[in-house]
């Protein structure tokens, strides 16, 4: 490829989504021990589009990431969060969660796996084949 064709391949103008994706996760931070002992952690969004992180909400240990999900995100101003596709794993897959997304006029996405059985039990009941 002549050297003046890839250099206005590479400056062609990237497009961006409407829509703001964030991936919603939390991460024990290994080797740091707080005064107590615990493990620190972190809980941060991160957009989809180039991985960058948006906000960050200091933790305990793993198990204090549910109490986290909603403290990230109210960093964020209304306008900012509304519209917007939060994905999470099946940790998040609680009804408190997706209420606090649905009130921020935000969208979700969880993974449901058996760690919440009768939801799943729903799910795997339904017609997946007929939808098309």
């Amino acid at each position: 490829m002549p050297e003046r064709e890839h250099r206005r391949w590479r400056s062609a103008p990237v497009s961006r989504p409407r829509q703001a994706c964030l991936a919603a996760d939390g991460t024990a931070m290994h080797g740091s021990r707080r005064s107590d002992g615990t493990r620190a952690g972190v809980f941060h969004l991160a957009r989809h589009s180039d991985a960058v992180v948006t906000t960050v909400q200091a933790t305990g240990a793993k198990h204090t990431e549910t109490a986290a999900f909603t403290g990230a995100p109210d960093r964020l101003a209304d306008e900012d969060l509304a519209g917007c596709l939060i994905t999470a794993d099946a940790l998040h897959t609680v009804r408190a969660h997706a209420s606090y997304l649905h009130r921020r006029a935000a969208h979700y996405l969880f993974y449901v796996t058996t760690n919440r059985a009768a939801l799943h039990a729903r799910l795997a009941g339904l017609p997946w084949k007929q939808v098309g």
